[in-house]
């Protein structure tokens, strides 16, 4: 899958998973953060998606808050 993230208005990308995933881990994407990819209707934050190889990485960006 291909994912787009929001940085200061702008669309950045295209990242393949392990791109976003390694973005959340340096703490570029946080949960509040606006990703889209392909089959999406809106952008969304992070924080509100579920997928299965990101959660605990966001887990853990939402409970420093």
């Amino acid at each position: 899958m291909t994912w787009f993230y929001n940085m200061e208005g702008l669309a950045k990308g295209p990242l393949d998973e392990s791109g976003i995933m390694n973005l959340s881990t340096d703490g570029t994407i946080n949960a509040q953060t606006l990703i889209w990819h392909n089959g999406m209707d809106l952008w969304s934050e992070a924080g509100s998606l579920n997928p299965s190889w990101w959660q605990p990485v966001l887990q853990g960006r939402v409970d420093r808050k």
